[in-house]
Order: C-alpha cells, then structure tokens, then sequence
C-alpha cells in the first residue's frame, strides 16, 4: 500500500472514531455517568472545548454563585442530536441539562427554540471576543499601555479599519460557506490557521494563499436551484457579527502578535514613546483573557438567571 494510501486510510479510520464518539447514544450514556456523579448541579452542554472555556468566564461575571458541570458534545450537530434524543427521553435525564449553541449560519437546524438552549445572536461565541473593548483592555494591561490614552485609541482605530480590511477579504470565503450551510451541503474541514485566508498585518491585510473555493470545499455538487436567493440574504448580513467567528478570532490573535513584534522591535515602531518599556505578555493572550473582557451575548444573563441547581423535589418530580 501507497503512502498516500495509508494516509487516507489512517484518516477515515480517525474520522469514523470521532463519529463514533460523537454519537447521541454514546452523548447520553456519558451525559447518564455524568449526571450519577453530580446529581445535584445543573449541566451545561456546549458545542466544544472552546465554548466551554469562554462561557466559563461569562458565567462568573453573571452568577459566580452558580454550580454547574460542563459537557462538551464534540461539535453543533451531535449537541443538537443529543437535546432531540433527550427531548424523547422519559426517565428525566434531560432535567436540569441546557445546552448552548453558536447561531452560525443554520441557527437550530430545524429544531424548535426553548428554555432549555441559549443561542449566540452572532455567529458564534468568538464573534463577542473580536470586540474594541477587547482590544483596549488588552492595550491597557498586556501591552504597558496604561498611561496612554491616546496612543491606545489610535491603535483601536487601526485595529478597527484593518479588520474591516480582513472581512472585506474574506467576504467570499463566509459567502460560499452561508450557501453551504442553507443549501444543507456538508463541506471539508476549514483551516485552522490565518495564513490561507488572508496575509495580516497591523495596517494592512492582503490575500492569503488560497482562493475561497479550496478553503470552503463542497462535498457534493450543488444543484442548480440550491442557492437561489441566497445571494441576497448573505448581502443583508453584518460581517462583523455574523461572518464566521472563528476566522475572525484567528484575525485578531494575528494581529495582536504583529502589533506585540512591533513593540519588540529595534526602533519600537508606534510604542516608540511609550514610558513604559516592558516586553508586552504574549503569553497573556488567550480565550480566558479575551473572554473576561469581552460584551456578553444579548439574553445570556436573563438565561442563566432562569437556572438553578437541581433539588432533590425537582429531580424526583422528573
């Protein structure tokens, strides 16, 4: 056998055991183990591990009181796979679970909303990172710019035109997957890294490496009615807020790490002034730092006030 051959078979192998794992029936004997452990506290079932760091954070700004277990469901479609099967479900296992869902551009694919899942008006949860506010915290602390107003709102400025650069870039990279995501058309991993989709800097933002139709790869031919008017609805959208959020994340950590090269060059380029002269904390730089800094979604405090640990009356009313 090829090595190339081995290579894809060595892929579908690992594909088969992610979905395997991903399965509702698997999700709800882990969720059943889960909640024999903690019977007492409320669950909360995300898309990923990326959600769970990021609620996290929100979570302790609204209620640091609450309690709760996280209970990542390896992606969007097995969560909701997952919230359908307990909706069915007759022995009370859904009692006291919620489940927290990026709108993306299918928003509940098909399933009717309620009090038990929180759904993002963006995108998804990075749109809220990708924030002025954000920014300017970040300047403030990671980057000594405490005792300059000014030079901070400048470089909000910057960072603000050089991102709408990045979506203008990527519009029709967010265009072919907003028809993929209505036409019901599965499409290959996205990338996981800038580099492909665009070249970012901290004033410009030029081409990257691949066009849009090798980063949003289709996984079937669209028929010829499938995107009809479609066109028109992703004009109406806000980029900013409901282009792909993750794209949006990876633009700004990229920037962040030009901007902090910058402050670590010879000459010191915009910081050149700046008092103080100590190396900006790069390391500093994550979900969990972003996300204590950044604008809450529209409803979640209302959402998360409406739950409470799990009494024993509750649980056996279930």
């Amino acid at each position: 056998m090829s090595r190339a051959a081995e290579t894809r078979e060595h892929d579908a192998a690992v594909a088969a055991m992610r979905e395997a794992r991903a399965r509702p029936s698997v999700l709800k004997i882990e969720l059943a183990t889960l909640r024999s452990a903690v019977p007492d506290n409320v669950v909360f079932a995300f898309e990923g591990d990326d959600d769970k760091i990021i609620y996290r954070q929100w979570v302790q700004r609204v209620r640091p009181d609450l309690n709760y277990v996280s209970f990542p469901c390896r992606g969007k479609g097995p969560l909701l796979e997952l919230r359908a099967s307990l909706q069915r479900d007759k022995t009370g296992l859904s009692n006291g679970v919620f489940f927290f869902v990026d709108r993306d551009f299918d928003d509940l694919r098909g399933q009717a909303d309620g009090d038990d899942v929180f759904i993002t008006d963006t995108y998804s949860v990075e749109n809220y990172l990708v924030d002025p506010s954000v920014i300017s915290a970040t300047l403030e602390i990671e980057f000594h710019c405490h005792d300059a107003p000014a030079l901070r709102q400048q470089l909000i400025d910057q960072f603000q035109e050089t991102y709408a650069s990045f979506l203008s870039q990527t519009e029709e990279v967010n265009r072919r997957l907003f028809k993929a995501r209505r036409a019901g058309i599965d499409v290959k991993p996205l990338p996981k890294s800038i580099s492909k989709l665009a070249k970012v800097g901290v004033r410009t933002v030029e081409k990257g490496t691949s066009e849009p139709d090798a980063i949003v790869v289709y996984e079937r031919e669209p028929s010829p009615l499938s995107f009809e008017g479609l066109d028109d609805q992703f004009n109406a959208l806000d980029g900013r807020f409901r282009y792909r959020g993750k794209f949006a994340l990876l633009f700004m950590e990229k920037w962040l790490r030009e901007l902090a090269a910058e402050a670590g060059s010879d000459t010191r380029g915009c910081f050149a002034n700046l008092k103080s002269k100590s190396s900006v904390r790069v390391a500093e730089l994550t979900l969990n730092g972003f996300s204590s800094r950044s604008p809450l979604p529209t409803g979640f405090k209302e959402f998360i006030d409406a739950t409470s640990p799990l009494s024993t009356d509750r649980s056996a009313a279930a």
